[in-house]
Formats: structure tokens, sequence, C-alpha cells
């Protein structure tokens, strides 16, 4: 075996392994969550009048705002709940969503 080899076995044993488990992260590596519409397509479904609510017509309805925390509490709607876009897909945003569905609760994102 040459000197090379036999001097740095150990090292190279380490450095192959480490390949290997770098190749494997990105074989393995989680699926990215996949929405089922674009985004142009999401805008078009926003943007129609159905989707606008009136001031007047809030009343009962959960408010939730979409910006980050330091605007939030710079001012927000009373009773809003803060939820940054970041965030929506959280585990904890879920369930209060599907806490809201299951009360009947209407929900205003804002």
């Amino acid at each position: 075996m040459n000197s090379f080899l036999k001097a740095n076995l150990l090292w190279l044993s380490l450095l192959g392994v480490a390949v290997i488990i770098v190749v494997l992260a990105f074989i393995f590596r989680p699926n990215t969550t996949e929405y089922q519409i674009g985004a142009s397509e999401t805008l078009k479904w926003m943007n129609k009048t159905p989707m606008e609510v009136a001031i007047d017509n809030i009343g009962g309805k959960q408010l939730i705002d979409l910006r980050p925390v330091d605007l939030f509490l710079q001012g927000h709607a009373t009773n809003a709940i803060n939820i940054p876009v970041r965030n929506l897909l959280d585990q904890e945003s879920v369930s209060l969503f599907d806490e809201l569905r299951e009360n009947g609760k209407e929900v205003i994102l804002y």
C-alpha cells in the first residue's frame, strides 16, 4: 500500500463517510411544501369582489393581522391576532385555524 494511504487511512476513511452522509442527506431530504395553485392564481382569487369585506361587516369575525410582529405592536385592530405571513403554515397557526373552523368563526386576513 502506498505510504500516503497508510499514513492517512483514518482521515481518508472519515472523508469518505462524510461524502456518503452528504449525498444521502441530499437524496433523502424532506419534501418541500407544494401548493395547489400558483401565486398569480391566488392573487386573482383574492382580488375577486366577493373576497372583499366592508368595515361595517367585520363584527363577529376573527381578524388575523399578517404583518411582522414589530408592525403589529405599533398598532392593530381590536381583538386581532398576529400571525406573520411566514408563520401561516406553522403547526400552531394551523391548529388555531382548525379551532376557529370548528367553532364556526369566520376569519378575515389583513
